[in-house]
């Protein structure tokens, strides 16, 4: 299997992300501080553009260099009303 799996399990959700070259699997874990205020089946969008904004305004130069070697950039976009 190759590209993105999204899993619901009991108390959380799976993300298997696959290629010929690379695998692993996230798991964002429901009621978390951070993501309590979404539904279930909107906490792993919620808890990675979190994540990812958050690391991102860090503004370390060692997470932009890791990002430019993997080919990255993050923008963050306007909620919906």
């Amino acid at each position: 299997m190759k590209g993105e799996t999204l899993t619901q399990g009991k108390n959380n959700v799976r993300l298997d992300l696959r290629c010929p070259h690379q695998a692993c699997r996230v798991y964002v874990i429901e009621g978390a501080p951070k993501n309590f205020v979404c539904e279930p089946e909107s906490a792993p969008a919620h808890s990675l553009a979190g994540f990812l904004s958050a690391l991102w305004e860090m503004e370390d130069p060692r997470i932009k260099a890791l990002a430019n070697e993997w080919g990255l950039r993050l923008r963050t976009l306007k909620l919906e009303e």
